[in-house]
């Protein structure tokens, strides 16, 4: 199973610099660039939710725990480009189809057991989010420990997927 219309990079971050990079993604982006962010679990994602908001970011958290008409508004402000960012765990990464996500951030590798068992399948739907309907699309996937990139190269030999990722220029 490959993506074709993803473009995908990893970048190394130096320990506990991952929303530091977020922010110069952000900075580096235009600001109408709709993005999505996946993260591991519920705790982390209120956490960097906090702290992008309190920055001045434009972010939405997006959670199973909502009720349907919390998780349906903040889908139409990002749908509409009110909101260009939501950060949720994997309960958007299947079904949840709009070709205008043009960038997709796994903030944490997919993975089980507390991070020392790879999620493949969560990997592909994740970064399937972007390149919909024919447009291109890009997933990055970051990490900050060894594990996590161990995990993630698990992930891309499981598919063989070697030459359709690359570093992104600057990481450790």
């Amino acid at each position: 199973m490959k993506l074709e219309n993803v473009q995908q990079f990893y970048y190394k971050c130096p320990p506990k610099g991952k929303i530091d990079f977020v922010k110069e993604i952000y900075d580096s982006f235009s600001k109408s660039t709709q993005t999505i962010i996946f993260v591991n679990t519920k705790n982390y994602a209120e956490m960097l939710f906090r702290k992008l908001k309190d920055d001045g970011y434009q972010v939405a958290l997006i959670f199973g725990d909502m009720s349907k008409d919390e998780r349906d508004e903040y889908i139409e402000k990002f749908r509409v480009g009110s909101i260009n960012t939501i950060i949720t765990t994997n309960l958007l990464s299947r079904g949840f189809d709009m070709h205008e996500i043009k960038l997709v951030i796994n903030f944490d590798v997919p993975s089980q057991e507390g991070g020392t068992v790879p999620d493949f399948e969560n990997y592909m739907h994740r970064i399937g989010r972007a390149g919909r309907f024919g447009d291109t699309g890009l997933a990055l996937t970051l990490f900050d420990r060894d594990q996590d990139e161990k995990c993630f190269w698990s992930i891309i030999n499981h598919y063989k997927m070697n030459d359709k990722v690359r570093k992104l220029d600057g990481g450790a």
